[in-house]
């Protein structure tokens, strides 16, 4: 029987968060767009949307924690860090420029290491906030696919995350209870997750 793949997440207390520049104030403000209106509109210009979304994990005494983004305006929804892909890019090379759109890491040992094997892929076949972890035998063709990644840290760092979010670290006991705060997706994120072999590191000590 083949072993768990080991990871390493390191405590959460070795990164730091900062926020990215505001837009220029002078700067006309887009109007918002209702989500699924957008949805909308980029089907029936480009076709299927592509979304990649990157688990990221840290631990605090030694329990798994994931880091989400919490929206301050309009819906104020936690999402997972990621986004929509252009057209014709690739997951990889998407999820990291969306990283350093989102959760930037600005300072660190190393970048972020992407898992390519796939965690997780989700279908919206409607115009609706509803996902499946498979699509539905009645839809052709989904709005949109969804698909997520475990995505590593370095050891140490510094995160800069947009003006108007708020970096969340969640831990893994709150999600699995979380349904009524987080929806469906995210408390599925500990089960993904479970086929591995988390290995906490503990934090480095200081020379005298």
């Amino acid at each position: 029987m083949a072993s768990s793949p080991p990871i390493q997440i390191y405590s959460l207390e070795q990164y730091t968060c900062g926020t990215g520049e505001a837009d220029d104030e002078n700067k006309e403000e887009k109007p918002k767009i209702d989500k699924m209106q957008k949805l909308r509109e980029i089907n029936e210009k480009s076709g299927l949307v592509r979304t990649v979304r990157a688990i990221i994990l840290v631990h605090m005494y030694n329990h798994p924690y994931v880091l989400l983004l919490e929206k301050l305006t309009g819906d104020k929804s936690i999402i997972i860090p990621g986004g929509r892909l252009a057209l014709g890019e690739d997951d990889e090379t998407g999820l990291q420029r969306l990283l350093a759109k989102k959760l930037r890491l600005v300072k660190g040992p190393g970048p972020y290491e992407i898992i390519n094997d796939l965690l997780s892929c989700w279908y919206r076949p409607q115009y609706t906030e509803q996902m499946f972890p498979y699509c539905p035998v009645h839809v052709t063709t989904p709005k949109e696919v969804e698909r997520w990644y475990l995505v590593l840290l370095p050891e140490n760092g510094s995160l800069c995350i947009p003006p108007k979010y708020k970096l969340h670290a969640v831990p893994f006991y709150d999600l699995q209870d979380g349904v009524r705060r987080y929806g469906k997706q995210l408390p599925t994120i500990p089960l993904l997750v479970s086929r591995f072999n988390i290995i906490p590191r503990p934090i480095p000590q200081k020379d005298d």
